[in-house]
């Protein structure tokens, strides 16, 4: 085998092994970006159910107060 023709197989394997290298740099920050949608989603996820729940609190706090006080006027007729 010439001496060109083997530093050209060497060459080829390099480029090969090269090629490989971005790819799988490639999937990991792909997979990065992934991770970091699905933790994002998690966190407004998270986040809707804290506001649901306080308005939901809240809600209850007033029909407290609208019941203390149909009580308090009911009260007051008789």
């Amino acid at each position: 085998m010439p001496r060109s023709r083997i530093i050209m197989d060497q060459a080829c394997v390099e480029a090969n092994r090269q090629v490989k290298i971005i790819e799988n740099k490639a999937i990991i920050a792909r997979e990065k970006e992934d991770k970091d949608a699905r933790m994002f989603l998690a966190y407004l996820a998270k986040e809707a159910r804290k506001d649901e729940k306080q308005a939901a609190k809240e809600e209850r706090k007033a029909a407290r107060k609208a019941a203390r006080k149909a009580a308090k006027e009911l009260s007051k007729v008789e």
